[in-house]
C-alpha cells in the first residue's frame, strides 16, 4: 500500500476525532445529537487505529525478516 493512503486515512480520522471531541463540549448530555457525535468519535478512533495498523504493517521489511 502506498504511504500516501495511510497518511490520508490518518488525516481523515484525526479530523473526525477533533471535530467530534469539540462538539461534545457544547452538546446537551442525553440528546440524540450527543449520541451521534459519540458514535462518530468512536468510529474516528477505530478508523485511526486501523489506518495506523495497516500503514505500520505495510512498511518495507528487510529481506531477512524483522530487524532486531
Amino acid at each position: 500500500m502506498p504511504p500516501e493512503f495511510g497518511r490520508m486515512g490518518l488525516q481523515i480520522a484525526t479530523w473526525i476525532v477533533l471535530v467530534a471531541a469539540g462538539l461534545l463540549l457544547f452538546l446537551e448530555p442525553g440528546s440524540a445529537e450527543r449520541v451521534v457525535t459519540q458514535v462518530s468519535l468512536l468510529l474516528g478512533l477505530v478508523m485511526g487505529a486501523v489506518a495506523w495498523f495497516i500503514a505500520r504493517g505495510s512498511r518495507d521489511r528487510p529481506i531477512g525478516g524483522r530487524q532486531k
